[in-house]
């Protein structure tokens, strides 16, 4: 997904137009109700020397950014999640036949959270090892604490973890806003084919500036 700032804006508007034949209509995002899921951004995945960079990350990181500032303005929950597993491989089970000698260790500089992105002292960080943010973690709880009843995923990647933890969130009837321009993978065709299904059946479509547009002073 290697492309320039304009050329990037074109796909996602191109994304856009597609999916407007299809998708249902947009409800009203309610920031009071909202937390800001910020998937994964981690130099594993984020940085030019991680070793499974995503080229798109650049695209994505001014956009989440934007959003993170505005959840905090407005005193709304940011939850980062954090891939990460024992260094013995002890808590990898079958993502060690998908991805066998390309863990994210803990206490590594990979598994570390990105420096490109403001954080503050009351965002939590939600260690993960499987694909979705929900699994053997207290989000669903941390959610229900903070009278969360949508969440906006952004992050990495579009068809793995970001896809399954807004599946879960629909399961646990949670609604689901996905940022097409707030998240990618190593693939348009991928990236794609997430927003596709989940806008069938599970999340609404918006981009970064959907969102914050709402909330403009």
């Amino acid at each position: 997904m290697a492309r320039t700032d304009e050329q990037y804006e074109q796909f996602i508007e191109s994304a856009l137009d597609q999916l407007r034949r299809s998708i249902r209509p947009t409800p009203p995002f309610d920031i009071k109700q909202a937390a800001l899921l910020v998937i994964d951004m981690q130099n594993f995945f984020v940085h030019p020397d991680g070793n499974a960079y995503l080229s798109g990350s650049r695209h994505i990181r001014k956009r989440i950014r934007r959003l993170i500032d505005l959840f905090h303005s407005h005193d709304r929950p940011v939850i980062f999640t954090r891939h990460e597993h024992e260094p013995d491989n002890s808590d990898t089970g079958l993502m060690d036949l998908w991805w066998k000698g390309n863990h994210i260790y803990k206490n590594t500089w990979a598994a570390e959270i990105t420096d490109k992105l403001p954080r503050r002292k009351d965002d939590m960080i939600i260690s993960k090892n499987r694909y979705s943010a929900f699994y053997n973690t207290d989000l669903k709880e941390i959610l229900k604490e903070q009278s969360v009843d949508h969440v906006l995923i952004t992050g990495v990647m579009t068809n793995l973890c970001c896809e399954t933890t807004a599946r879960d969130a629909f399961m646990h009837d949670i609604k689901v806003f996905f940022c097409i321009d707030g998240t990618t993978t190593i693939s348009e065709e991928m990236h794609l084919a997430t927003i596709g299904n989940l806008a069938f059946g599970f999340a609404w479509i918006v981009t970064a500036a959907d969102i914050v547009d709402q909330f403009k002073m």
